[in-house]
């Protein structure tokens, strides 16, 4: 009966060691795993870093086409403005950008999210949400390069002064004359328009980015300085005076847009617009006075004076302007 018992104890000790042995393993798997995965979560926010900037530059692109449009399309240009905005005219149908995506930290951490501790866990599965939005990013890359390659492919094969303002680096007085023809309105548009689209999808990305790149920092833990681009709160660069209610200038846009007034308020460090005839959309923050609503209507609000608003629009539509209304007891 005693050997029995010892060895029925031999059997649990024997067993005891295993079930031990194995949940050290395990406990050591798991340490390497969350080191490994911390240090690409490491990459992964250098990653976002050098996106957001891809994407800030696409958006200052947009809009600097976007204005340089209004020139070609408005009928009142001016031939001493069509010549102010001739180079920004061939830089607009002759160069596009990308917003440039890295999926490399991405893609390790892809292999080993089946073993991740449930903290990095949720991390990844923000993550890869974001990717989601990957592939239309690519298609507006690919889009915005080909129209403004056959752009090029015709001009360099079709007119002899294009290749003589390549050459010289400006444009020449045949290039200004071109900029009145509906050829250059039709390159302008498809080279707006295709601006446009990677434009509204790269805001969407930033701030989403953003937003994945400061809940990274706070579960590892990372308090060192972020760089000042990664943040689309207010800024404090829009003075308080032009807080308030704005009026739109040109009402036949109200056709189409229906929003008369538009208010500016200011809810803790985030700016908003109220529309008189919508839900309260939140703005955000570009630096320079700039602000988008990265929404399915996708608009660039600025300031080009005190008492002005610019709510730049989708593709080639001219800016709304909204004047800012004054209080009844001032007008008095």
């Amino acid at each position: 009966m005693a050997m029995m018992a010892f060895a029925l104890v031999e059997v649990v000790m024997i067993v005891l060691g295993i079930v031990m042995a194995n949940q050290l393993e395990e406990q050591k798997e798991l340490r390497e795993v969350t080191e490994s995965a911390e240090v690409l979560f490491e990459e992964v926010m250098s990653n976002l870093e050098a996106e957001v900037l891809s994407a800030n530059a696409v958006i200052q692109k947009n809009r600097t086409n976007n204005r340089v449009s209004d020139v070609v399309y408005n009928p009142e240009t001016t031939p001493q403005e069509a010549f102010q905005n001739a180079m920004g005219v061939y830089f607009m149908v002759r160069f596009y950008d990308q917003l440039e995506l890295n999926s490399r930290g991405y893609n390790a951490l892809e292999k080993i999210h089946d073993r991740l501790p449930p903290h990095l866990l949720d991390l990844y599965v923000d993550l890869d949400l974001l990717m989601t939005r990957k592939p239309e990013i690519e298609e507006n890359n690919k889009r915005f390069k080909e129209v403004v390659y056959a752009n090029m492919e015709h001009n360099v094969h079709n007119y002899a002064w294009w290749n003589k303002s390549n050459y010289i680096g400006r444009p020449g007085i045949e290039f200004i004359e071109w900029m009145k023809t509906p050829e250059c309105l039709a390159q302008t548009h498809l080279a707006v328009n295709s601006s446009a689209h990677l434009a509204s999808n790269s805001e969407r990305y930033r701030v989403a980015a953003i937003d994945l790149y400061h809940d990274i920092r706070n579960v590892l833990s990372d308090t060192s300085a972020a760089p000042p681009w990664m943040n689309y709160a207010f800024r404090g660069d829009l003075p308080m005076e032009q807080l308030g209610t704005y009026v739109l200038e040109d009402k036949g846009f109200l056709n189409t847009w229906g929003v008369e007034e538009i208010t500016l308020d200011l809810m803790g460090d985030q700016l908003v617009a109220i529309p008189n005839n919508g839900d309260t959309m939140d703005l955000c923050s570009m630096g320079n006075g700039l602000y988008n609503f990265p929404g399915p209507t996708y608009s660039l609000y600025e300031f080009p004076t005190d008492s002005t608003l610019a709510v730049q629009q989708f593709g080639v539509l001219r800016d709304w302007t909204y004047r800012k209304k004054v209080p009844t007891e001032l007008a008095d």
